[in-house]
């Protein structure tokens, strides 16, 4: 089994799938974070947060000491501005040449493709990983 990145949105309830793949963006995660601060982008995990709650659960059962552990409040980003990254690092790993590069492009368009749906229903997005 495989870590997959995944959309979270703020509206629990957007009325659309917004199930993703994500297993080729977690598998590549370094070769897309490479990418992405050689061109001046975001890395991946700029856009990552989570629930508090939920990463105090997930620390737990990975045995970690929580005493006097606060986390951060969940962040969520602007719909707009996921798609137009995730179209700067489609046309940047369309010009590279690595066997993943169809794949990870497949899972960035399914991701733009929520993130497009989301923006007009007016909800902010963020990624989130399934371990």
């Amino acid at each position: 089994m495989s870590a997959a990145y995944y959309i979270t949105l703020n509206n629990e309830n957007p009325g659309f799938d917004i199930m993703v793949n994500g297993k080729s963006i977690s598998n590549n995660c370094e070769l897309i974070d490479e990418l992405a601060k050689n061109n001046g982008l975001k890395l991946l995990n700029d856009y990552f947060s989570q629930n508090p709650e939920e990463a105090r659960i997930m620390a737990e059962e990975f045995g970690t000491e929580l005493e006097g552990v606060d986390f951060p409040d969940e962040k969520f980003f602007d719909c707009d501005e996921g798609s137009i990254w995730i179209g700067k690092l489609i046309k940047i790993i369309s010009g590279i040449d690595d066997k993943s590069k169809d794949d990870i492009i497949d899972d960035l368009r399914e991701c733009r493709v929520v993130m497009d749906r989301a923006d007009k229903i007016g909800a902010k997005w963020h990624f989130s990983i399934d371990f």
